[in-house]
């Protein structure tokens, strides 16, 4: 864990959230997600794509636009449901360093499948605090797991944070300008790969997909 960014201790450390507050939480979520602008282009990209070749949409833009907005609120149930039922944790910026934002919003890896598929969610909330969901059960307990992170944890999701930006990136102090030069619009790596086995999720960590900058 360590290696990964996260803090270790002897200890557990849970924020006490009921069933109401965590479908509130994935309501805020799901919605921050469909109705990010990037998001509506590329839904009506989707559209375009996949139905203008079988005739089934005219090729007028505003139309495709018309399906993606429409079809939105099917999505925010798909990703309000996978939202509820995976595993929420409250990350916190335990270091020197701050949690960036940028005009992408939140990232999110789309779960458009009948059958649960891995994804995993990021949304920064504050400067030291974000939200995070993997597609796992719920982890035992009551409330949010709450991971802290290092300069290292910190770096890599600000990474993926910069990495979907398209115009601009929000900070409380001074922004680290070098990292954003170099990270800006260039979608981070991805150094965890899953995919199913006989029903089961298999997780592989590929260190060297995995260096924060």
């Amino acid at each position: 864990m360590q290696e990964l960014g996260f803090l270790i201790s002897d200890y557990e450390e849970r924020l006490p959230v009921d069933e109401t507050d965590r479908i509130a939480i994935a309501n805020y979520l799901a919605a921050a997600v469909v109705r990010s602008p990037a998001y509506l282009s590329k839904l009506t990209e989707w559209h375009k794509s996949n139905n203008s070749h079988l005739g089934a949409l005219p090729v007028d833009p505003d139309t495709h636009r018309a399906f993606a907005l429409e079809n939105m609120l099917f999505l925010y149930d798909v990703y309000r449901e996978a939202i509820a039922n995976g595993a929420i944790t409250l990350m916190v910026a335990d270091c020197d360093r701050e949690l960036l934002f940028s005009d992408g919003g939140v990232v999110a890896r789309e779960p458009w499948s009948k059958r649960p598929i891995p994804f995993e969610l990021y949304a920064p909330l504050t400067p030291k605090l974000a939200l995070n969901v993997i597609p796992f059960p719920p982890i035992r307990g009551d409330g949010l797991l709450i991971f802290r992170l290092n300069s290292q944890g910190v770096s890599r999701f600000n990474r993926i944070m910069v990495g979907i930006a398209r115009r601009f990136v929000f900070a409380r102090s001074t922004p680290p300008l070098t990292f954003i030069k170099k990270n800006f619009g260039i979608p981070a790596p991805a150094p965890f790969a899953s995919r199913w086995i006989d029903g089961k999720l298999e997780t592989k960590y590929d260190r060297s997909r995995d260096r924060p900058s």
